[in-house]
């Protein structure tokens, strides 16, 4: 079903540019996008997530859980997370890897000042090697068929 998928969309002028996500040019998500290349951006009301800084977080919801705090001229943030540089390396990679252009090398080095190449070569190569991932000089994306098994290939980068 995905195949048909892939290649329907192709034909009706609806471009792959994630992995669950097609759009005509022009018209991506811009939110999706900054999900997916592991920028920051705040949320927002009952139950929404960020990502700012060094911490990612949730807010209390529903409603009535997320206007209590806030009474008492308080955050109504419910949970947050402390990301380590290793972590953030590590979601940078199966965040990235749903678009379809991939984890952009020089991106990465100016982002994390360690070469993409070298920090995961050994899940590079063994996801090359099954022929889910693609590596070039700019960019680690998946394959046509490494998009079948996505999940797959991320978790060999944690």
């Amino acid at each position: 079903m995905y195949d048909l998928l892939l290649n329907e969309m192709e034909k009706h002028g609806r471009k792959q540019y994630e992995i669950s996500n097609f759009a005509k040019e022009g018209f991506q998500s811009k939110h999706n996008i900054t999900y997916w290349s592991n920028e920051h951006y705040y949320g927002f009301g009952a139950g929404a997530h960020g990502y700012v800084g060094d911490t990612r977080y949730s807010n209390f919801g529903p409603i009535k859980k997320y206007m209590e705090p806030l009474q008492e001229n308080k955050l109504p943030t419910f949970q947050q997370k402390e990301i380590t540089l290793k972590e953030k390396m590590e979601e940078e990679m199966f965040l990235g890897l749903r678009k379809v252009d991939g984890v952009n090398k020089s991106h990465f080095k100016q982002k994390f000042g360690q070469d993409l190449d070298t920090t995961f070569a050994h899940a590079i190569q063994k996801t090359m090697a099954k022929g889910w991932l693609e590596n070039n000089e700019e960019n680690v994306a998946l394959t046509r068929s490494g998009r079948f098994l996505g999940n797959n290939v991320f978790q060999e980068f944690l």
